[in-house]
C-alpha cells in the first residue's frame, strides 16, 4: 500500500486476509494494553504474550503502566523487525531495567523469544 511507513508483516495479513507475505499494509484501529485495563477495570494481568512483528517496543510502552501495577510475566517475539520502527533489544532491555523487570532469551541458536519479568520474582 503507498504511504506504509514500515515493511508490514505476515502478521497483518492475517488482519487483511490477503495472503501477500511482507506487502499488505492494512491500517486498524488499535487501543494500548494500559487503556483496555483501565477502560475495562481489569484487576488481575498474570501474563502478556505477544508477536506483533516490529511492533513490541510500542506495545511494551503502552502497557507500561499495567506492567507496573500488575506484574505479568512478558514473553514476546524480538527480532529483527524491530528496526522497521527504528528500535532495537536495546531499547527494550533499558525500557526493561526501567520498570524493574530482566529477561531471559528463550530459545537458541536463533534468540527471538524473551521471558520477561519482574526482578522480584527472579
Amino acid at each position: 500500500m503507498p504511504g506504509c511507513p514500515v515493511p508490514c508483516g505476515w502478521g497483518l495479513c492475517h488482519f487483511s486476509g490477503k495472503p501477500d507475505h511482507g506487502k499488505v499494509c492494512d491500517k486498524f484501529d488499535s487501543i494500548s494494553l494500559d487503556y483496555f485495563c483501565d477502560s475495562r477495570s481489569v484487576e488481575h494481568l498474570d501474563l502478556i504474550k505477544s508477536d506483533v512483528d516490529g511492533w513490541d517496543y510500542e506495545l511494551l510502552l503502552g502497557a507500561k503502566e499495567s506492567i507496573r501495577r500488575f506484574r505479568p510475566i512478558v514473553i514476546a517475539e524480538l527480532n529483527h523487525s524491530l528496526g522497521w520502527r527504528k528500535h532495537s533489544k536495546e531499547d527494550v532491555k533499558h525500557f526493561l531495567d526501567e520498570i524493574g523487570y530482566v529477561h531471559e532469551v528463550l530459545d537458541n541458536p536463533f534468540p527471538t523469544n524473551w521471558l520477561m519479568q519482574s526482578k522480584d520474582n527472579v
